[in-house]
C-alpha cells in the first residue's frame, strides 16, 4: 500500500482461499496506519480485550502477524499484507516482499 493506504499491487495466487484477500488487505492496512509490524499490533488488542476487538472492527484493522510497514530514512513510505498461509508464514512472505521493494540495508533492522 502507499502512504494513503491505497493499493500498488495485488495478486491472489492459483488456488488461494478468497478470505486471504481481504485478510492480506487488513494487515497491510493495520501496518500502515500503526507504523508496526501487524503482529506487534495484535498484543495492543489482545491486552485491551474487547474494547481492543471494537477498535479493530471499527478502524478495519487486523491484529495477525503479515502486515508489515515499508520504513525508509524514518519516514513510513508504505507497507505490505500477506494472508491465506498462517500466521508466521504470512509475516514471512510479507517482510521478503517489502525486502524486495526497499533492500534491508535501506531499512531500519526489525
Amino acid at each position: 500500500y502507499d502512504v494513503t493506504g491505497n493499493p500498488i499491487y495485488f495478486h491472489r495466487m492459483d488456488g488461494a482461499a478468497i478470505v486471504g484477500m481481504e485478510t492480506s488487505r487488513r494487515k497491510g492496512i493495520t501496518a500502515l496506519k500503526s507504523g508496526a509490524t501487524s503482529g506487534e499490533v495484535d498484543v495492543f488488542f489482545e491486552d485491551a480485550g474487547i474494547a481492543g476487538g471494537l477498535i479493530a472492527i471499527q478502524s478495519d484493522w487486523m491484529g495477525n502477524p503479515g502486515g508489515v510497514p515499508v520504513i525508509v530514512d524514518g519516514h513510513l513510505i508504505g507497507s505490505v499484507g500477506a494472508g491465506g498461509m498462517g500466521q508466521q508464514p504470512d509475516h514471512e512472505c510479507a517482510s521478503a516482499a517489502a525486502n524486495v521493494v526497499i533492500p534491508p540495508d535501506q531499512r531500519p533492522a526489525d
